[in-house]
């Protein structure tokens, strides 16, 4: 019973790590083909120079002078691979698996990935109805108080960091969909906005990874299943927020809304 479950958690685990552990297969995959072809290439040239060796002493006519000596054929190409071919099975077995492993962890890459923008979709989803039910509730203020509070308590508990890659200002901004900060200018934010809604109209749907390539930040893969698409333009809210912990102003950035693509 316990070899058993050591068994099942250790699938689990295998499972869970499956991008990493096929990652790492890869790249010791790449190394290990490298080292065995130089190895088996090296072997190669010791059979061709063996053969022709043997073919060089047949060929000796005893009691004829060396400048009289008909040299041998050389050896043809096919001659080569069928006396080489079985020292590159190992690099070619190795080989494979290696483009075997980084397909599959692309691949497991990818379903998690689809998965998880289905998920922040669906998620999205109910938030928006969960918004349009308070709005109807308690009004348009009282539903802006929500918002406010919600995007202070955001903030409040996602520490500022000591800084930040891709430094392009001296305002803080915070994203509430990704939770990450990024510093810049007010203005070249909204200019960012615009060129959104430009790239939209004429492209029919612009990703998160699109908008943060015109600020000029880094911005992960997984922002490019994410953003938005016609007909209804992105629209960027602000929340100015103070950071209790260091008394840093920020602003909070909200999307009007936001969808897998």
């Amino acid at each position: 019973m316990k070899i058993d479950k050591l068994f099942s958690q250790g699938l689990k685990m295998a499972q869970l790590h499956s991008p990493e552990i096929l990652t790492a297969l890869g790249i010791s995959g790449v190394v290990t083909t490298a080292y065995l072809t130089a190895k088996s290439t090296v072997k190669a040239v010791h059979k061709i120079r063996g053969e022709e060796a043997v073919r060089l002493y047949d060929s000796i006519e005893v009691g004829k002078p060396t400048n009289e000596q008909t040299p041998p054929d050389p050896l043809t190409k096919r001659e080569v691979v069928e006396l080489v071919w079985t020292e590159y099975i190992p690099p070619v077995l190795v080989g494979t698996a290696t483009v075997g492993a980084i397909f599959g962890a692309h691949k497991a890459s990818a379903r998690r990935t689809a998965a998880a923008v289905a998920a922040y979709s669906l998620t999205r989803d109910a938030f928006q109805e969960y918004k349009d039910e308070v709005k109807g509730m308690v009004g348009e203020k009282k539903a802006s108080e929500v918002e406010q509070a919600v995007v202070e308590q955001r903030v409040n508990t996602t520490p500022i960091p000591d800084q930040v890659p891709d430094d392009k200002g001296d305002t803080w901004f915070f994203d509430m969909s990704t939770a990450r900060y990024f510093k810049h200018d007010i203005e070249a934010v909204k200019k960012a906005e615009v060129e959104v809604n430009r790239r939209l109209f004429k492209e029919r749907y612009v990703s998160i990874k699109e908008f943060y390539s015109i600020l000029g930040i880094w911005h992960g893969d997984t922002m490019e299943r994410l953003g938005w698409e016609v007909p209804e333009p992105m629209e960027l809210i602000f929340t100015p927020v103070l950071h209790q912990d260091t008394g840093v102003p920020c602003i909070g950035i909200t999307y009007s809304y936001i969808k897998g693509l």
